[in-house]
């Protein structure tokens, strides 16, 4: 992955939405440990250890982290390297434009970091947030292992069982003092599928349909996608923001009934 110097998220909210070109997904391009690690110092994680250790992290716990996560260990055409960065790059511009706190952009990127540490695409675990969960009980016994505070190994674990669709606890948990981060994790997770010109989209559809040999047309997943995700709606006010800001063309956008 070639290595750019991204202007500050601040930068980028004051020209949205001529700045929604930089989210664009690049294709088939290999993720470098440095590239991610630059990656979540941009959405929000301290650079310095002291301030890292500020809020409750290590840096020494972020470099296995980054160089797990920077392989594609199960060979996922869709769920790899280069979407958990633009997870990361969408969790921390989303975290700024939600107005939330230094040190929950922080969390927000950690989480954003491993929320897909042990997708095994379409032979992931069967059961309940399997796949979250053990991307977190992976991603637990490092942070532990280089002591990471406690508080931040919970709040990372809400995060991450938040963003399964079928969660039962999931009104509970955003209730508590990691909604607002909950809510910005679930749209940045779905960011460049709901941000993007159609084009765009429709290649990533097409690389979802190809992880997960899904047998629909692409067109057709992509409409079945947009449409649940229409009767959601967007979970953070950051991103409710944004996308009320894009112009017409963009794949979320309605042109009848508006964004939502």
């Amino acid at each position: 992955m070639r290595i750019r110097n991204w202007p500050s998220p601040d930068y980028l909210l004051n020209r949205w939405p001529s700045s929604v070109s930089m989210f664009e997904e690049r294709l088939s391009t290999p993720v470098s440990p440095k590239a991610l690690r630059k990656a979540v110092v941009w959405a929000g994680i301290p650079n310095s250890h002291r301030a890292l250790k500020a809020v409750g992290l290590r840096k020494s716990a972020l470099r296995p982290l980054v160089k797990m996560v920077s392989l594609n260990r199960h060979a996922n055409k869709y769920h790899d390297p280069q979407h958990t960065v633009s997870v990361i790059r969408a969790a921390g511009f989303i975290g700024v434009s939600s107005g939330l706190p230094a040190w929950h952009r922080a969390v927000l990127a950690l989480a954003a970091l491993i929320h897909d540490l042990e997708h095994q695409g379409r032979f992931c675990r069967k059961g309940y947030a399997a796949q979250e969960t053990y991307s977190f009980q992976i991603a637990k016994r490092i942070l532990s292992r280089y002591g990471v505070h406690p508080k931040i190994i919970r709040q990372v674990e809400e995060l991450l069982l938040a963003t399964y669709p079928a969660s039962s606890e999931i009104e509970e948990i955003r209730s508590g003092p990691t909604g607002h981060m909950i809510e910005c994790l679930v749209d940045a997770d779905l960011f460049q599928s709901l941000f993007m010109k159609h084009s765009v989209v429709e290649r990533l559809t097409g690389k979802l349909k190809h992880e997960m040999r899904f047998v629909q047309p692409t067109e057709e997943l992509l409409h079945q996608f947009l449409a649940a995700r229409r009767r959601v709606g967007l979970q953070s006010a950051g991103a409710r923001w944004l996308h009320g800001a894009l112009p017409e063309g963009y794949t979320y956008f309605n042109t009848r009934t508006g964004w939502f």
